[in-house]
């Protein structure tokens, strides 16, 4: 059991040294007894084990858990919105109801379509004409939140 949760720390934080500073880290604990504690980072954690506990550090701050009564732990990304502009008037959203079209976006630019928890389902990339599209025809009734680098929305399918 140690091993797995070295290696799942391992992995938790290579990920998390790949990732953005501006971009918020949880790292979620489930414990054997069935209570769940979350933890959400600005900056990355240092996971570390110290005799039988497993020991959380981010600045000055440290949190215990004995490794005995863990049962895994997870780790995710929360999507945020950085560098927010209010100049949106070159930017048309089309919705077919099979796709969604982003116009006036630059070469290159990536519009994702996210689950309202953070999971990336869909992305396309603009086209030297600005214009990104990306199917939706395979998700679910829900609502989804839809994010290119200069725009970003929830929508309702």
């Amino acid at each position: 059991m140690k091993r797995y949760i070295i290696a799942v720390v391992a992995l938790v934080l290579s990920a998390a040294a790949m990732m953005a500073q501006t971009v918020e880290h949880s790292l979620v604990v489930n414990k054997k007894s069935g209570e769940t504690v979350e933890y959400k980072f600005k900056n990355d954690p240092k996971v570390s084990f110290v005799e039988q506990d497993m020991v959380i550090t981010t600045g000055t701050d440290n949190v215990h858990h004995p490794i005995a009564d863990l049962q895994n732990l997870t780790f995710s990304k929360t999507v945020g919105l950085d560098n927010v502009t209010d100049n949106k008037a070159d930017i048309i959203v089309t919705f077919t109801g099979e796709t969604i079209i982003f116009e006036g976006l630059d070469e290159g630019m990536v519009l994702a379509i996210f689950s309202l928890d953070g999971k990336k389902l869909a992305d396309g990339r603009a086209d030297s004409d600005g214009r990104a599209t990306v199917a939706i025809s395979d998700l679910e009734a829900g609502v989804y939140v839809a994010s290119s680098p200069i725009h970003s929305f929830k929508f309702v399918k």
